[in-house]
């Protein structure tokens, strides 16, 4: 219901079932800019709205929405914002005015943001149509095709469409992105004793794909380097 000024772009639902529309457009009965809300009966803005039209929008908790485009704010350009249900902010870094918009944005359990689209770049950063937002910082993920579209599996796990290529490898047009790896936060032994007892490398957070896992090593030299490997094939970590 209701007649827009511009072109919809997106269309999704809040957490609690409501009508959400992004575009191109500012009139809906009532003056709005570029995202607006049906409440059953009238459109309504969405706080001060958008910066660009979105080109997804993924429902969130709480009544929080995440929506995937190219958005300017106070001049910079982002390609994800974020509604927490009563104002808008930006995700991630600014990038520059050439790179392309996000088709879709989706956030992970751990809080991280996964984008894609025709990108060759993020904030300075080299990526290839897939990137994490991941410990303040953008973050490739995999050499891909341009992924138009994806779902959420029961498993978590991500089903991605588009003409794909992991890594230079032919995928088809439907392959499966598992955006994380199991849990495991098991101290990895070395079978090595060091002058401080047992060497011992443990990891502080789960390995993801695109991500910065972090560690600490015990029983080692002072200013020696302990370098820990986590292998997706044996779903371990190695020291």
């Amino acid at each position: 219901p209701g007649s827009f000024d511009g072109q919809i772009t997106a269309i999704g639902c809040d957490s609690i079932g409501k009508v959400v529309v992004a575009g191109h457009f500012s009139w809906v009965g009532v003056s709005v800019h570029r995202i607006a809300r049906f409440d059953g009966t009238t459109w309504q803005p969405l706080g001060s709205g958008l910066g660009g039209a979105g080109r997804s929008i993924e429902t969130l908790a709480g009544g929080e929405l995440l929506v995937a485009g190219a958005f300017y704010d106070q001049s910079e350009r982002y390609v994800a914002a974020h509604w927490n249900g009563s104002s808008w902010s930006m995700v991630g870094t600014p990038t520059r005015e050439d790179v392309p918009e996000a088709h879709w944005a989706t956030r992970e359990p751990n809080g991280d943001v996964i984008v894609a689209g025709p990108m060759l770049e993020l904030a300075g950063l080299p990526v290839q149509n897939l990137a994490r937002w991941s410990a303040d910082a953008w973050w490739p993920i995999a050499r891909t095709a341009p992924v138009t579209g994806y779902a959420r599996l029961a498993s978590g796990d991500l089903l991605l469409c588009g003409s794909a290529r992991i890594d230079d490898t032919p995928s088809g047009d439907l392959f499966v992105f598992r955006p994380g790896c199991a849990p495991t936060h098991a101290a990895v032994p070395t079978l090595c004793i060091g002058p401080g007892g047992p060497m011992i490398a443990t990891a502080l957070t789960d390995a993801q794909l695109g991500g910065l896992l972090q560690t600490q090593a015990s029983g080692f030299v002072a200013g020696s380097v302990a370098v820990v490997v986590y292998s997706g094939d044996y779903g371990r970590y190695q020291m």
